[in-house]
């Protein structure tokens, strides 16, 4: 009786948190997506191709954060850089050649600016 009551408990903060990731990786994603619709002058179509993909690429940056915090797998970091370049290489398809180099570059200027504010260099 006692494994069911734990294993039920379990489950119910597991989904939990999961929804809560869910949530948060959405929202992150309309404020991302609407930060790139103003420095990137994204058309209504673009916008709504470029929420989506914002919204997969975050709930899998999610996944793997929680993965990294219960040191569930290994070659994490490589399961990371792949997932950005899947998400670079998705945005690059939506966005004019000019709109994703201006993203590169606001990308860039938000990591150096990140690395010099103190936070680690992941």
């Amino acid at each position: 009786m006692k494994k069911i009551i734990i294993m039920s408990i379990f489950n119910l903060l597991l989904f939990s948190s999961i929804s809560f990731a869910q949530n948060s990786s959405s929202e992150k994603a309309t404020k991302m997506t609407d930060k790139m619709k103003n420095e990137l002058n994204l058309t209504g179509e673009q916008y709504e191709l470029a929420l989506e993909i914002n919204k997969t690429y975050l709930a899998k940056f999610e996944e793997l954060r929680t993965k990294k915090e219960e040191n569930a797998t290994p070659g994490l970091k490589e399961e990371f850089m792949k997932a950005d370049q899947n998400w670079n290489t998705e945005l690059e398809k939506v966005l004019s050649e000019e709109q994703f180099k201006n993203y590169q570059k606001n990308k860039e200027n938000q990591k150096g600016s990140r690395n010099s504010s103190g936070r680690r260099n992941r």
